[in-house]
This record gives C-alpha cells, sequence and structure tokens, in this order.
C-alpha cells in the first residue's frame, strides 16, 4: 500500500486522522506525533456521535480538540461551539494554542475564509473564527451571554468539570438546529458521579 493511498483511505474515513498525521503542525511547530500516546489513533479515528473523554494532563487531548475543531469547520463546513471553563483560559487557549497552530499549519491558513496560504494568518478574534465554509465559536462558561445566538452542528465542552454547570444545558441547546449535531465531552474527573465521571458512566 502506498503512502497516497494511505493518504486518500485517512481523508475518506478518518479525516481528523488525516490531518493529524499528514499536515498538522502544533503550537510549537513541530508535526504531531502519536509516539508514546498510540491510544489517541483510535480517538483520532472514532466518529461517534457522542464521545465522553477523560483525560489527564499533558495527554494529547487538547492537541486532539484542535485538530477535531479543523476538521469540523475547514474539511466539513459545520459550525463548532467550543466551551472552556472561563473566558480567561477561553482567550489563553485560543491566543496560545489555537492560533499559534494555525499559524504553523499552511493547510489551516489556505482554509481560512479570507486570504490564502500567502497570506498571513489574522488573529482577528478570540471567540469566533472561520475557516473555509466553517466556524467555530470559543465561550466560557460562565458567560451565559455567550450561548446564545450561535447555531452549531458540534458542542465541544473542554474540562467539563471545571465548566459553570448551570449553563451546560443552554449549549446542549446550540445543537437544536442541526441535522446531525455530535457531542464531544472532555474532563479531568473530580468526583465520584459528577460531570465528567457521571456521564462516562
Amino acid at each position: 500500500m502506498t503512502l497516497e493511498t494511505v493518504e486518500s483511505y485517512l481523508r475518506e474515513n478518518a479525516p481528523a486522522l488525516w490531518l493529524a498525521v499528514f499536515h498538522h503542525r502544533t503550537h510549537k511547530g513541530v508535526p504531531l506525533t502519536f509516539t508514546g500516546h498510540e491510544y489517541l489513533r483510535a480517538i483520532y479515528m472514532d466518529n461517534s456521535p457522542n464521545r465522553v473523554i477523560i483525560k489527564s494532563t499533558q495527554c494529547g487531548i487538547s492537541e486532539y480538540l484542535i485538530v477535531l475543531v479543523m476538521e469540523r469547520t475547514m474539511v466539513r463546513g459545520r459550525s463548532v461551539f467550543y466551551v472552556l471553563p472561563t473566558w480567561q483560559l477561553q482567550n489563553r487557549f485560543v491566543k496560545n494554542r489555537m492560533d499559534t497552530t494555525v499559524a504553523n499549519t499552511p493547510v489551516y491558513r489556505s482554509g481560512l475564509a479570507e486570504g490564502g496560504a500567502d497570506k498571513p494568518y489574522q488573529a482577528e478574534s478570540l471567540s469566533m473564527k472561520r475557516f473555509g465554509a466553517g466556524v467555530v465559536a470559543y465561550v466560557g462558561s460562565q458567560s451565559r451571554a455567550g450561548f446564545t445566538e450561535f447555531a452549531a452542528d458540534d458542542l465541544v465542552i473542554d474540562e467539563l468539570d471545571e465548566c459553570d454547570q448551570d449553563n451546560i444545558p443552554m449549549a446542549e441547546e446550540r445543537l437544536s438546529h442541526s441535522i446531525n449535531p455530535t457531542r464531544t465531552y472532555v474532563g479531568n474527573p473530580t468526583f465520584t458521579n459528577y460531570g465528567i465521571d457521571a456521564l462516562y458512566r
């Protein structure tokens, strides 16, 4: 089997893994590797509509979520609603991880709605970004105002246990008009039968 055949197969059947293996560059500008993180391959290939991921720190899931956002927006043209615990964490994540990753990855820059690969990536917004026909909205869970006026196809909730639990149902409402919505919940468990642990069970 040739490299071209593998790439074609992954692009068709596991586009997140295709991006990760053939194109993605981290915020440090290096290719993504599964060495020491072999378990991530199954996560990248999982096309289930609803996923609950219990994680530890420094296990590669944050990088996966960046690839997932790019796959859903740039490749599939979908709208992603991405929730983080606070707006401070939202801003830090977007500036330090998302923006630098996009700047380091030519195929992501070429998928920007404005400009192309020959135009430097402009991190114009910390709350909304367009890639190709898709868009991602980042919100902090403590701001109820951020949970309005956005029709999403995909919901990502990062660090669920740290989020304002009262506002999480509002995030679900953002999916109400999607034909085939997906949900990805991620978190480091804090208490038994609470947050990510309760969902996983």
